[in-house]
């Protein structure tokens, strides 16, 4: 869903951008003015909706993460489980914005899971 609404949002954006540019002021807040205030209402409809999703998605992962804190890295299943649930989510929310949330978060398990392997060889 936020790959066509940021799609819908950068369409919208450069189509009011466009207009700006080639017809005054003047003409915009009279003659074109419905269409011109369609135009923004459903520019700013878009963009509430995708900061929603936005939202959404950091939540979501903001919950994923507060997990690791009662994991035991050294414990492949729960390691496994915790990917996983990232590709869940990923699969839910597929967009360039929950992709590198979720690249960002399993580098960070896999660092955890390093770094208990090395406390276990230092032991």
């Amino acid at each position: 869903m936020t790959r066509e609404l940021f799609r819908t949002v950068m369409d919208l954006s450069e189509k009011k951008r466009k207009n700006e540019e080639v017809i005054s002021r003047e003409l915009l807040e009279t003659r074109y003015k419905k269409s011109y205030e369609t135009l923004c209402g459903r520019l700013k409809d878009a963009q509430c909706r995708l900061r929603t999703d936005y939202v959404e998605s950091i939540r979501e992962i903001s919950e994923l993460a507060s997990d690791t804190v009662y994991m035991d890295f050294s414990q492949q299943e729960e390691v496994d489980r915790l990917l996983d649930r990232c590709c869940e989510i990923y699969t839910r929310r597929h967009n360039i914005f929950m992709k590198n949330l979720l690249i960002a978060l399993q580098r960070t398990i896999m660092d955890c899971v390093e770094d208990s392997g090395q406390k276990e060889e230092v032991s």
